[in-house]
């Protein structure tokens, strides 16, 4: 009795989750149908709460100037009190993209089902089939809100766009709204601009802009240039009310320049740039550099990298055309700023974030310039050495720029901080992994002028710290990656080695004889000194005697 009371409860819920009146009323009478054992009825009454929701979905849609669903509307009227209606009436809802491929086999099931329990077939149908037709219609067309139109539209973007959890996980942001927006049918899709500018001019929530400004990228990355210029064309409701928001929208595809004149994108990269003085986001840092990429560099954009780039370079990072067409110009700028003490630290922090980005992928003066001034000042300045302990992130083309810069490092590391000389090392073999081809020459001339001791000499003697720790680490990254340095002698850098092992070995050894010596005198002093120790030794002497 208890399952079978549960089971009825939840048919009940199933009965509140009906979206229109009508169609609910009709449901909770098949309901009650079911309740008393009548089965056909209940599933005749459930058809039919099915058919006239998925008729009237198409008149809605046919109202709402939607093409297809005005053939669909007209393929309808033609076979109206047909035995084909039905038929015709599920075809035509899956051509206009209210019910999904699989819908439309169930509810082909459902219909088959109904046409039996009509008809004096003797069919009756068991409980568990009755339940199963109510999950089909249920939740494949009288609850479900994912239809598409003006209702659905709506819902999104007045309804949907103010919940926070709407996209929980960023990871999966565009996946949730591609969903949402695979729900509708391409030719629909500037309807969701045009209405949120309608519904929702400004100004907005932040859990609202931000939830929207995913939403119309992914949109937009998905529509191809003609829907899409007709997405950005409903932007425009924006632009009175919610400028800032709107800059924003002009900037968020790549393809700016084919939806927008040279005036607009002027006016956004303004709102842009004053804007991000105040606050940075992702979204500013993206439009603002697709407008750059799109219509150049400007004496305003330098001016805002010189007070913000520290700021705006964990979210550069991914602007990979903005950093590729400008790069010249960047690295130059980078350069500049790290060797103005007014701005190094802008600078500092922009190469934490961008080292290794498409902005440093080919070597150059000016990238060879900021290499040799973390070289000198890593030393002296946390902030310099922070930029080393990173260094497995940089790109090729820095690691090889460092590496060509190697007798330079050496020269900078001394015995105060004797692991400082590893960073080169991490270097080089960070570079021997992705492309041990690319090793400088001069980084192996180096290395084999100072196993011969013509550079560094000190660093052979026996109390050099920092020349033990390289030259151990040195021996084993050349039995890792002996292939990369083939230009090296691999004897020479182990030379030495072996024999400092056995001696710290030996001494070692010493020290523990020394101190099982003074273990053993401690002992023997105890026993001297306690009396029951001394009886209690000499009973166990009497009886090993006996």
């Amino acid at each position: 009795m208890l399952r079978e009371a549960q089971k009825f409860a939840d048919l009940d819920m199933m009965g509140q989750a009906v979206l229109d009146e009508g169609d609910r009323s009709l449901f909770e009478e098949a309901l009650k149908c079911y309740q008393i054992g009548s089965h056909r009825a209940a599933v005749i009454l459930t058809w039919c709460a099915t058919a006239d929701c998925l008729k009237r979905r198409v008149k809605d849609l046919a109202s709402e100037g939607d093409s297809q669903a005005q053939q669909a509307q007209t393929e309808l009227q033609v076979v109206e009190g047909l035995a084909t209606y039905e038929e015709t009436l599920i075809g035509c809802a899956r051509k206009c993209e209210l019910i999904a491929e699989f819908d439309e086999r169930s509810l082909r099931f459902v219909r088959d089902v109904r046409s039996k329990c009509a008809h004096p077939t003797g069919v009756i149908p068991s409980a568990e089939a009755v339940r199963h037709i109510f999950h089909i219609c249920v939740n494949g067309v009288l609850s479900r809100k994912g239809y598409h139109g003006m209702a659905f539209v709506e819902d999104v973007v007045t309804v949907q766009f103010d919940d926070r959890h709407l996209l929980p996980n960023e990871n999966k942001a565009v996946e949730y709204c591609r969903a949402i927006a695979e729900k509708v049918p391409e030719r629909s899709w500037p309807q969701f601009a045009s209405i949120a500018a309608q519904q929702r001019p400004g100004p907005h929530s932040e859990i609202w802009e931000r939830n929207a400004l995913s939403f119309f990228r992914v949109l937009l990355s998905l529509s191809d240039d003609s829907t899409a210029r007709r997405i950005a064309g409903g932007f425009q409701g924006f632009e009175v009310k919610s400028p800032d928001f709107f800059s924003i929208l002009v900037g968020i595809d790549n393809r700016v320049d084919k939806f927008w004149d040279a005036q607009k994108r002027a006016q956004a990269r303004g709102h842009l740039i004053s804007a991000s003085a105040v606050k940075i986001t992702p979204e500013h840092v993206h439009s603002w550099a697709v407008i750059c990429t799109a219509d150049g560099f400007e004496k305003s954009d330098e001016d805002l990298l010189r007070q913000k780039w520290g700021g705006m370079s964990r979210y550069l990072a991914m602007e990979k055309e903005f950093l590729q067409k400008h790069r010249t110009l960047l690295v130059n700028l980078l350069k500049e700023m790290l060797l103005e003490d007014a701005a190094s630290s802008q600078a500092l922090i922009a190469i934490g974030n961008l080292a290794g980005s498409s902005l440093c992928d080919e070597p150059s003066e000016p990238m060879r310039v900021i290499v040799k001034a973390i070289i000198e000042r890593f030393a002296k300045d946390q902030g310099y050495r922070k930029l080393l302990e990173r260094v497995a992130e940089w790109t090729g083309a820095m690691l090889i720029t460092l590496l060509g810069e190697s007798e330079l490092f050496l020269q900078e590391c001394s015995n105060d901080n004797p692991d400082d000389s590893l960073y080169l090392l991490e270097a080089a073999r960070e570079l021997a992994h992705r492309s041990p081809s690319e090793i400088p020459q001069g980084f192996e001339d180096v290395i084999s002028r100072l196993l011969k001791r013509e550079i560094l000499a000190e660093w052979a003697e026996a109390g050099s710290e920092v020349g033990t720790v390289f030259r151990r680490q040195l021996a084993l990254l050349l039995q890792q990656e002996p292939a990369a340095f083939a230009n090296i002698d691999h004897a020479l850098a182990i030379k030495g080695i072996d024999a400092e092992d056995e001696e710290i070995a030996i001494e070692r050894e010493e020290d523990e004889e020394v101190l099982e010596a003074v273990e053993v005198d401690k002992v023997i002093e105890t026993v001297e000194e306690d009396p029951v120790n001394e009886a209690t030794g000499d009973i166990a002497i009497e009886g090993d005697n006996q």
